[in-house]
């Protein structure tokens, strides 16, 4: 019999109870900030990898302003020969970055690109020969600006495909992390209320059976 049970008991048993209202309140606190924390780093590497996406097509563009360039000025075929490989080399580094955050589908989308990538600076290499040719013809140097903007459509095709589909990827995981949000806060109040109504309810029961 409740009643039976000394004050200071009884006094213990609420506390209890409250305590292990505040504990069902941190484990559902604790369990919902992990799964946000999760949520946003995934979203924040997916950005992450589109700003560097962002980057590369940028790069594309110089490449492609460089190449008409170079056909203008082609006694200048030495520093764009030294300019080819160093941009050769910064974007093609770009793509281990992006593919840090990517899945099995934009992994295959990135190596599309880099093979892309290869491609079209062999042909702005072989422009450059080109260019380095004495008494090279207009017609010679239209025919390899052709060849050299046909390799850049390819690279810019590919990287559309894995931009159009990472995007959605990082459109669906900041849905996701809104929607963590909100369950974390939904979970989180209704614990709360439920052990502060539980709590109180039990401190009423105690107390009104003998203290």
């Amino acid at each position: 019999n409740i009643s039976n049970i000394s004050i200071l008991k009884k006094v213990s048993l609420v506390v209890a109870l409250m305590g292990l209202a505040a504990f069902a309140i941190t484990i559902a606190g604790t369990q919902g900030l992990m799964s946000l924390g999760t949520a946003l780093k995934d979203t924040g590497t997916k950005e992450e990898a589109a700003r560097e996406a962002m980057d590369l097509r940028v790069d594309i563009i110089a490449i492609s302003r460089m190449t008409y360039q170079l056909v203008l000025a082609p006694e200048k075929s030495a520093d764009f020969a030294t300019e080819t490989e160093k941009r050769a080399k910064e974007m093609l580094e770009r793509l281990p970055k992006i593919a840090a955050a990517a899945d099995a589908t934009e992994k295959k989308q990135l190596a599309d690109i880099g093979t892309a990538l290869n491609a079209y600076f062999d042909k702005i290499r072989a422009l450059v020969k080109l260019t380095a040719t004495p008494s090279i013809t207009t017609d010679a140097l239209k025919a390899g600006l052709a060849d050299s903007l046909e390799g850049q459509k390819a690279v810019t095709a590919a990287v559309k495909v894995y931009s159009t589909y990472s995007g959605e990827e990082l459109k669906a995981s900041r849905a996701n992390a809104l929607s963590v949000s909100s369950v974390t806060m939904i979970v989180l109040v209704t614990t709360a209320v439920i052990s502060i109504i539980g709590g109180v309810m039990a401190g009423l029961f105690v107390g009104g059976r003998g203290i």
